[in-house]
């Protein structure tokens, strides 16, 4: 298979999570902001959870398709207008924002879908395990080639961390190649704050789900959003 790579997000700066279970939030900003869109990082968090039930505000993550059914129905609001800061996670948004709605949209779509996605430019969301092995591989990257190539049966917890998909290469973690996988956890994390998924561990179900992309909500290609 032939290299793909999405260019709409070299511009954007590598976001940074911190301690924070946001990584949805951040993936949502991402696809967003390859449309053209730009979306807050607390704004998507705060209305992640609050579809989730989560009234309290607690930082305990939130599905990532949970989260954007919540940015798409409920509007955007800029990053301008509610920066990312650690100490305002577990507060409700500052007075007077106003969300401006038919913004964004997005899709889920299927794992054969993906490299095809990529090839229009059109980086995909994505959810991995978790596990101890995935632990290990976040603390040192480097130590397993910037390859997570999943972890023992025995070990599997369970579905975790968000990401983004913005490429595919040719002989990278195996014969079948691999996806290039950018976190929220800074620059200084993998090569750039990228790392690779192999071809195996990507369309493996028990490894990764939710897959999705962003759009403008006038082109309607048949997306299963509702």
């Amino acid at each position: 298979m032939e290299a793909v790579t999405t260019t709409c997000y070299v511009d954007q700066p590598v976001q940074n999570q911190l301690h924070l279970n946001s990584c949805a939030a951040h993936v949502c900003r991402e696809l967003a902001a390859c449309q053209g869109v730009d979306v807050s990082v607390l704004w998507a968090y705060y209305v992640g959870r609050m579809a989730d039930g989560n009234t309290e505000l607690e930082d305990i993550g939130v599905p990532l398709i949970t989260l954007l059914k919540a940015v798409q129905r409920e509007g955007v609001v800029p990053e301008e207008d509610w920066r990312f800061n650690t100490m305002q996670v577990g507060v409700a948004p500052p007075p007077g924002l106003t969300p401006a709605n038919n913004k964004i949209a997005f899709d889920a779509i299927r794992v054969g879908s993906v490299r095809g996605m990529l090839a229009r430019n059109k980086p995909v969301g994505v959810v991995v395990e978790m596990s101890e092995s995935f632990d290990d591989f976040i603390v040192e990257p480097e130590k397993y080639n910037y390859v997570y190539t999943g972890t023992p049966p025995e070990e599997y917890e369970d579905f975790g961390h968000a990401m983004v998909l913005t490429g595919f290469v040719p002989n990278v973690g195996g014969p079948q190649g691999s996806y290039m996988a950018r976190s929220s956890w800074g620059r200084a994390w993998g090569q750039c704050g990228t790392v690779y998924l192999p071809y195996s561990f990507v369309h493996d179900p028990s490894r990764c789900e939710q897959f999705c992309v962003a759009r403008k909500p006038y082109h309607i290609w048949g997306g299963l959003f509702a």
